[in-house]
Order: C-alpha cells, then sequence, then structure tokens
C-alpha cells in the first residue's frame, strides 16, 4: 500500500468513529461507506487481562465502492479497575510469541487470538471474501491489532501511532508487505516497547502535529489529523 493523503484522512475518521461505536454501539460514518458491522471479542476465551473488560466492540467492518474495511479501535479511557485493563494488555510484552513472521508482543498476541473469529465473522456478515483484497487500519492499541490481522489475513495496511508490534524478522514482514504506519513526531506511543527486542517496519510516515510535551495531545488522532492537513500531497518513502 502506498501512502495517500486522501485516504490517510479518511482512514482517520474511521480511527475516530472506532472509539465512538465502541462506547454507543452507533455512529455516522463519512458519505458513502456502509452501515458498520460490529467486531465483537467474547465472554469465553479473553486474555486474563481482558476478562473484565465492559467494552466488547473492538471494531467494525464497513465498505466503500466494494471495498472492505477493517477497523480497529485503540486502548478506551474507562474507570477503576476497568480502566487498567486494556492499560495492562498493553504493557504485557514478553515473552515474545511465534508468529507467521517472526515473534509477536504477548498482549497484542493475546487480544488478536481473541478477536480472531469475531472478525471473520464481522466479515462474512458484512457480504466479503476474507482472501479478496481489503484495506486494514487502527489507532494506537488498534494500530498494533490491524498489523496483526494484516499478518495473518493479508490485504493493505495503514496506522497511526502504532507501538512496535513485533522482533527485526516481524518488522521486515512489514516492509515486505510495503506497509504505512504514521507517526505523529511528539507521541511517544510509537517509541514503545523497546527496541531491542521490538522492531518497527513498513513504510514511516513523520507528520508534525500538535503535542509537544503534551503525550496525550500527540496522541491523538485530532492531532494526526492536524498534522496530515499541513502535510504536502507526496510524502517520501523513509
Amino acid at each position: 500500500m502506498n501512502f495517500s493523503k486522501p485516504v490517510a484522512l479518511q482512514l482517520c475518521q474511521l480511527n475516530e468513529a472506532a472509539y465512538v461505536f465502541a462506547n454507543t454501539g452507533h455512529v455516522q460514518l463519512p458519505a458513502g461507506f456502509t452501515a458498520p458491522v460490529a467486531i465483537r471479542m467474547p465472554a469465553e476465551n479473553r486474555p486474563f487481562f481482558l476478562n473484565h473488560d465492559p467494552l466488547d466492540i473492538w471494531g467494525f467492518i464497513t465498505t466503500l465502492h466494494g471495498m472492505p474495511y477493517i477497523v480497529f479501535r485503540g486502548t478506551q479511557f474507562t474507570s477503576g479497575f476497568d480502566f487498567a485493563q486494556e492499560w495492562a494488555e498493553d504493557a504485557l510484552s514478553l515473552p515474545l510469541q511465534p508468529f507467521p513472521q517472526g515473534h509477536v508482543h504477548l498482549g497484542f498476541f493475546g487480544a488478536w487470538q481473541a478477536l480472531r473469529h469475531p472478525v471473520l465473522d464481522a466479515f462474512k456478515a458484512a457480504g466479503h471474501d476474507i482472501t479478496k483484497p481489503k484495506i486494514v487500519t487502527g489507532h494506537s492499541l488498534g494500530a498494533a491489532l490491524a498489523t496483526l490481522c494484516w499478518a495473518d489475513l493479508g490485504g493493505d495496511l495503514m496506522t497511526f501511532a502504532s507501538p512496535r508490534v513485533g522482533d527485526p524478522e516481524f518488522g521486515t514482514a512489514l516492509w515486505n508487505g510495503q506497509t504505512v504506519r504514521i507517526v505523529n513526531a511528539p507521541d511517544i506511543v510509537p517509541n514503545v516497547p523497546t527496541d531491542p527486542p521490538f522492531r518497527h517496519g513498513g513504510q514511516e510516515i513523520m507528520l508534525h502535529g500538535p503535542g509537544a510535551l503534551q503525550p496525550v495531545v500527540a496522541h491523538d488522532l485530532r492531532s494526526y489529523q492536524a498534522g496530515l492537513n499541513a502535510l504536502a500531497q507526496a510524502a517520501p518513502a523513509h
């Protein structure tokens, strides 16, 4: 997948919608997109830290001009113990888990294993064949899940604010797939977990949106949109 500013801005809107959809169960998508089909994590077989997560919607499937989109939400801000669960899943990185391409983050792997069948079910419910072309996207934790989804099920991948997901072998697979990873320069999330043993891959598009010395602002999708709007249409590969 090659970088395109209009596509990136469109995917930013879908990623914002994923947060709303998870909290409310409904959302108005940009013009032309079909109604979202929820990706729900079942109560059974969840990773330990997600056993009591109150939010079961982790994304959605939608379609534009016949092209299916798989969209994963990031970590949600809830309260008390519920607040800690998804953050614990983010932090639980070791030991690395084997994947078809290299080894990957323990917490992300566990969440993807719990979501794989729901993704396939939602994709079928939306009327699509999982073996056909598709676009996969996500923000933050959702970017990590989108990356594992792409590595497992194929398609085109563009992520926002992705943490490192796997080891150098996995990072090389991302380069080979010509995937796109969009980063806001002040955002600290793309710098975790540590390198080594984790390594980024894919085409990096560096933005200079708001958020210097303001980690929450820098990580927000609105800062990514501002950075994209300030970017020239053609961005060089890194």
